[in-house]
């Protein structure tokens, strides 16, 4: 907290006799808890897009149809894509012929209905102007008005909501038939959501579109199959991925700037050589602050077919516990808000299984906060791991948050 040093005897660092004030302690972040280690799960071909190129699919009727084209072009040869990316072995981002549609769109859509008219294009025997190969990703820009629905957490029997539920999402599938049989679609879809809620915090509708765009086709470049790089591959830190998505895109959630040669939001992305410092995990650099939980001990997690032990709390139905929470910046950083939230509630609409109760929810960098959670009864955290719960401490300063999730064994 940037503490000034008390000369010996009592005296104030201002006193007469103390010739002059003694300068403050130079800032340090805060000791924490570690980040989690993300990797590749696969060194396969195709585990990672090293050569990318981007398709924007954008609709006729769309108003902002023009900016975003020049958007996707923008990205691509920006410093914040060489910046984010290249660790990973990333090329610069190539961008495709836009496809301009002219067909309106129902107002709902599932994601099955976008496989099966990319599979009609991909298997006809015209000629098609962006056919699929390998590290192309088509960008799915729907316009107003059109919402869908999508899987959560890879299980097709839990579909979540576009706007409520996700703001983007990244997938792919094989093609069956046709010239292209056996090659792998890679594809993000970007929604158009209302700027209330959570999106306030943009003026600008385009600012809300670019930066899920960005966090969805950086995801499909370095995680195109789910084989890429993600915190999947630590899984003594595996409440990262069930929690939050656990890619590169999802671990710097809410965490956006406006590049100069861009000219609008973009959202930083995790960086391992940045996370393995401790200090700001997210790149590009900027100022990253956070509440990192104490007091966790290893509990036992059962996910298809594998067992394994992973950081978390174990604590049955109508038991309590307190966690201690270290509060940690970068850099100088005002005091922020800390909250804690079940992501199964807010994207799902599921009952709450938790109840929080915090002794402060404001603090800077040094500051320990102390969280008591109470089970209130067995979840699956939204069907995705039966009698496990979980919530995220959530740091809020301005436009930007931070997230540290915690899994609860409850079995």
């Amino acid at each position: 907290m940037g503490l000034l040093v008390v000369a010996c005897g009592g005296r104030s660092p201002t006193s007469p006799d103390s010739g002059s004030a003694v300068p403050a302690q130079p800032f340090a972040p805060a000791a924490h808890a570690p980040f989690p280690e993300v990797g590749s799960t696969s060194t396969a071909s195709g585990s990672v897009l090293t050569r990318p190129t981007v398709v924007p699919i954008v609709w006729q009727n769309d108003p902002l149809a023009g900016q975003l084209v020049d958007f996707a072009a923008r990205l691509g040869s920006s410093s914040y894509w060489r910046q984010a990316l290249g660790p990973y072995g990333v090329a610069p981002l190539s961008v495709g012929t836009a496809d301009v549609e002219t067909k309106a769109l129902p107002p709902s859509l599932r994601d099955g209905d976008l496989r099966t008219a990319m599979a009609d294009i991909f298997s006809g025997a015209g000629t098609v102007e962006n056919p699929p190969s390998p590290g192309t990703v088509y960008a799915f820009f729907l316009p107003p008005g059109v919402g869908i629905r999508a899987s959560i957490n890879g299980a097709d029997t839990v579909t979540g909501q576009s706007c409520v539920a996700f703001l983007g999402y990244h997938d792919a599938f094989q093609l069956g038939g046709g010239p292209y049989a056996g090659s792998t679609v890679v594809y993000a879809v970007i929604p158009r959501c209302p700027l209330t809620g959570e999106l306030a915090v943009f003026t600008d509708p385009l600012d809300a579109v670019t930066v899920a765009a960005s966090h969805e086709i950086v995801e499909a470049t370095t995680d195109p199959t789910k084989t890429g790089w993600s915190s999947l591959a630590d899984l003594s830190n595996f409440a990262w991925t069930i929690l939050l998505g656990g890619e590169v895109g999802d671990l710097c959630a809410w965490n956006f700037f406006t590049p100069s040669d861009i000219g609008h939001a973009v959202q930083r992305i995790w960086s391992v050589e940045g996370a393995l410092a401790g200090e700001d995990p997210c790149a590009p650099e900027g100022l990253y602050f956070g509440a990192a939980p104490t007091g966790l001990g290893e509990i036992s997690v059962a996910v298809g077919g594998t067992t394994f032990e992973a950081r978390g709390l174990a604590l049955p139905v109508g038991a309590s516990a307190t966690v201690g929470l270290d509060l940690f910046s970068s850099a100088p950083a005002g005091p922020w808000a800390v909250s804690a939230v079940e992501p199964a509630v807010k994207m799902l609409g599921a009952p709450p299984t938790l109840a929080f109760a915090f002794d402060r929810t404001v603090g800077e960098n040094g500051d320990v906060l102390h969280l008591t959670v109470t089970v209130l009864g067995s979840g699956t955290l939204g069907g995705a791991l039966p009698g496990y719960e979980g919530f995220v401490v959530e740091s809020a300063l301005g436009t930007q948050r931070t997230f540290w999730p915690v899994l609860i064994d409850s079995r």
